[in-house]
């Protein structure tokens, strides 16, 4: 299950059931805080059995406090997925144990892929923008191959790529070499990056040379045609994101680089 509790908002779900995936809905002041991180015990009598229901709303009628419930078929947006590529089902993806999302993380000598989804529906214009971009980098050398795109029933949630082993993050002595990849990101994509911290910028050694690989761009985006000059203003950005990448490669917060398995001791 994957959730986004909100306090003054809705709370969403994403709920296996069987073999389908459902979502759910639950409005403002329907349970308490503690009930929203785990509520499908308190959840109505639901026919989720039926395959035209994907998205329930839950909430309390405002006189007699007493659960109500809305079933809806409700369409759910995808990415686009342009030509015929090679799809693998969500339920695939998640019926196996992923330990890192990003590439270069211990995998036991086994072959292991990256797969990245959109869970809630306003999360998905990050996945397209994302798979616009490595779609455009596929080929490139600054990026993991795009491998295919992820359905669920059909609409399209996530993609696939290689998964780059043994890296580490890049440096200020790596700076030269990533200012090659992103002018490489920046002339193929034609946007900028978006997200510039060091965590997204990986070295890894190609038969002796170090070799930068650029992940994350979902925040990558195209400048509106009916921007003011939208050609400059894009120019502007990537020449910014160029001039902003030494002191991206020298910080030292952490910012960006999401949480670290470490091993336990002997």
């Amino acid at each position: 299950m994957s959730m986004e509790v909100g306090g003054m908002c809705d709370s969403e779900y994403r709920i296996r059931a069987g073999d389908k995936v459902r979502y759910a809905v639950i409005a403002p002041n329907t349970f308490p805080r503690d009930v929203l991180s785990c509520p499908l015990g308190s959840f109505p009598p639901l026919p989720w059995r039926r395959d035209d229901r994907t998205v329930v709303h839950i909430s309390r009628d405002p006189t007699t406090k007493e659960l109500q419930s809305t079933l809806s078929n409700q369409k759910l947006p995808g990415v686009p997925s342009g030509e015929k590529t090679r799809t693998l089902s969500a339920a695939a993806y998640e019926c196996r144990s992923v330990r890192d999302h990003r590439p270069g993380s211990p995998s036991n000598g086994s072959q292991t892929m990256v797969a990245k989804i959109a869970r809630f529906e306003w999360e998905v214009p990050r996945i397209v923008s994302e798979t616009r971009a490595y779609k455009l980098l596929d080929g490139s050398g600054v990026a993991p191959r795009f491998l295919g795109h992820i359905h669920e029933h059909g609409r399209v949630i996530g993609f696939l790529l290689e998964k780059v082993e043994d890296v580490r993050r890049a440096g200020p002595g790596d700076l030269l070499r990533c200012q090659d990849a992103l002018r490489v990101f920046h002339r193929l994509t034609g946007v900028a990056h978006g997200d510039m911290n060091r965590h997204n910028f990986l070295v890894a050694s190609d038969n002796g040379e170090d070799r930068v690989w650029l992940i994350d761009f979902e925040r990558s985006s195209c400048v509106p045609d009916e921007t003011e000059n939208p050609a400059r203003l894009k120019e502007e950005m990537m020449r910014r994101e160029m001039e902003q990448l030494h002191g991206q490669l020298a910080e030292e917060t952490g910012r960006g680089g999401g949480f670290e398995q470490e091993s336990s001791p002997p």
